[in-house]
């Protein structure tokens, strides 16, 4: 089996060379670490990672607990945090607690157990403190909630989101809203109505009671509202299947506009308040080294929401605003 010195020798490099190609190191140059890596092809050679965690007394692994892998949003900022983390030498390990408090629970002792040398999670709200947590401070950042004020925490304005988002709305004229979801984020819609002085949208939130899609459809005809505001990805899939199965179109019947700018909401021109993923998973990066590497103090960062429109939302005319 070839050895990285074996890697070495055929590249005409020094052996630490070998190791600073495999961790990414932009300080190499480019036609050396090709040179590297064509060797260490030509050789089947692969890096045991494990071996040298060992040796180093350091996993140079990084957790990160999440609730499923059917949420692109979830996903596509695990997919930013890997790719940002690799150079710097770090692995990411993830696990899913399918939002079960107990699950998570699980998966935390997991990755202490595995060394990891910190854990990126989305805590759960209303719960007593695990013991946990604890143990592994202060190496644990919070993603989305912060219920633990002595950990790290990182997140988005999602009351500003849904301020912004409303107030886009009530701008082009409309004034009977659905919102789905986005019962956290009640404070920023409040906001925005009562800005302009107008009605209260109708809130939609599914509680598990009955079809989703049934209860959307029967609000879309008794209260005809002329558009929807999904927040978070969940949600907006529940609208757009219910509006494409009553055949209303956006925006020429309805207006439609929904929190995360995702694959499917751009291939169809839909309208967002769009979260800055991979300024976030830029800072999850630096938030975790600089716990290992540093033994930094806990930090909280939020970053604000953006609108970005493509045209799903129709600004209603004069006599339309007057019939609305």
């Amino acid at each position: 089996m070839a050895t990285s010195k074996d890697v070495a020798k055929l590249a005409g490099v020094s052996h630490t060379t070998v190791s600073r190609a495999f961790r990414g190191d932009v300080k190499l140059r480019k036609e050396t670490y090709d040179r590297v890596m064509a060797a260490a092809r030509q050789l089947n050679y692969t890096p045991n990672y494990l071996a040298s965690s060992l040796k180093k007394r350091r996993s140079q692994m990084i957790g990160f607990i999440l609730g499923d892998a059917s949420n692109p949003f979830f996903m596509g900022i695990a997919e930013e945090l890997e790719a940002i983390l690799e150079p710097l030498g770090y692995r990411l390990m993830i696990a899913f607690d399918r939002y079960d408090p107990e699950k998570q629970r699980k998966m935390m002792q997991m990755m202490i157990a595995s060394q990891a040398e910190a854990v990126i999670f989305i805590p759960f709200e209303n719960i007593p403190e695990p013991e946990y947590l604890r143990a592994s401070a202060p190496r644990l950042i919070q993603l989305f909630r912060n219920p633990y004020h002595d950990l790290s925490y990182l997140g988005f304005d999602d009351n500003y989101g849904a301020y912004i988002g409303m107030k886009y709305l009530l701008e082009q004229g409309h004034r009977r809203i659905l919102v789905m979801g986005g019962g956290d984020r009640r404070q920023g819609f409040l906001d925005a109505c009562g800005e302009s002085g107008a009605p209260l949208p109708v809130f939609f939130h599914d509680d598990g009671t009955g079809d989703p899609q049934k209860q959307v459809e029967e609000i879309l005809l008794q209260k005809k509202p002329t558009a929807v505001f999904a927040v978070a990805n969940w949600y907006g899939r529940q609208a757009y299947m219910t509006m494409r199965r009553l055949g209303l179109r956006f925006p020429e019947d309805i207006s439609f506009l929904m929190f995360d700018d995702l694959q499917w909401t751009s291939m169809m021109a839909v309208d967002v308040v769009a979260q800055p993923i991979r300024t976030l998973a830029q800072a999850l990066a630096e938030e975790a080294v600089s716990l290992i590497q540093d033994n930094a103090l806990p930090g909280r960062t939020v970053f604000k929401p953006r609108l970005i429109c493509r045209g799903s939302v129709r600004s209603l005319s004069g006599e339309e605003r007057k019939e609305k």
